[in-house]
This record gives C-alpha cells, sequence and structure tokens, in this order.
C-alpha cells in the first residue's frame, strides 16, 4: 500500500540520507582542505630541499676545482721538501 504514511517515510528516510550526504561532503571538503595546505607544505619543502641540493652541487663543484690546485701546491711543497733533505 502507497498511502500517505509510506510517502511521509519515503520523504523522511531521503531527508536522513541527503543530510548525511551533506555531512559527508562536508567532511571531505574539510579533509580536502587540510590534504591541500599539506601538499603546499611539501613543495615548499621539495623546493627548499631542491635549493640546498643546488647550492651543495655548486659548493662541490668549486671544491673540485681546487683540487689540482692542491695537488700542485703539495706536489711542490713535497718536491722543495725533498731537495732540501
Amino acid at each position: 500500500m502507497s498511502g500517505p504514511r509510506s510517502v511521509i517515510g519515503s520523504l523522511e528516510f531521503l531527508q536522513r540520507a541527503f543530510a548525511q550526504s551533506d555531512r559527508e561532503k562536508l567532511m571531505l571538503s574539510k579533509q580536502n582542505d587540510l590534504l591541500q595546505a599539506e601538499l603546499k607544505r611539501l613543495k615548499g619543502l621539495l623546493a627548499d630541499s631542491q635549493r640546498e641540493k643546488a647550492g651543495l652541487e655548486s659548493r662541490l663543484q668549486a671544491m673540485a676545482a681546487n683540487v689540482p690546485l692542491v695537488q700542485q701546491r703539495y706536489m711542490c711543497y713535497f718536491t722543495l721538501s725533498a731537495q732540501r733533505q
């Protein structure tokens, strides 16, 4: 039988379902906001790490460029030391 009570019951059921759906949407929206903030933070950390890596690579290249000069100095020092003995 589909009387007024069953129609009212169906409408009440739909109303509860929509209310639940709205609560879930709100919860998902809040979770999405939190995830977006975390993603932004992680992207910032990645950018910082990449800048630090570039700086370290630059320092390493500068140090590597000095290796022949240091080797040459020590060779001169050892040569002079050997000649003095």
